[in-house]
């Protein structure tokens, strides 16, 4: 499986020492708050049943003034093809691990707590890059 592929891809690197393959729920991590620099996400919260409580967790895990970098696809803005999308999107949801191309990642990141500093799209914006940061409190 994939922690298999993961461990040999870290042994075949050489940095098995400074590398830790772990698994874990997205939704409660195995790991301190504040325990990372930067936590990184791609193409995976459409298939998290609660996407938003993954990100909490990337939230919580991810030291202030560290990064939280998602890679996601979305749901275009172009019209045609987001009329498309969502007319599909309950087949693409039964036949793609629950995946749910619709989510709307922006206000998913900012409801957990993030503060999106950049973002960009490609592929018809079908593909939403996010660079967030925890939100400060108070």
């Amino acid at each position: 499986g994939m922690l298999q592929q993961a461990r040999a891809r870290v042994g075949a690197l050489g940095v098995a020492s400074r590398v830790e393959v772990r698994e874990g729920d997205a939704a409660a991590l195995p790991f301190a708050d504040g325990a990372f620099d930067c936590v990184v996400v791609t193409f995976s919260l459409c298939v998290f049943s609660e996407p938003g409580r993954a990100l909490r967790e990337m939230r919580r895990v991810c030291k202030p003034g560290g990064r939280v970098l998602i890679v996601e696809q979305t749901a275009s803005d172009v019209g045609a093809l987001s009329a498309y999308q969502r007319w599909l999107a309950p087949a693409v949801k039964a036949l793609g691990k629950s995946c749910d191309p619709s989510l709307d990642v922006v206000r998913l990141a900012e409801e957990a707590g993030l503060e999106v500093l950049a973002q960009d799209t490609r592929l018809m914006s079908t593909v939403r890059f996010l660079e967030a940061t925890p939100a400060r409190v108070g």
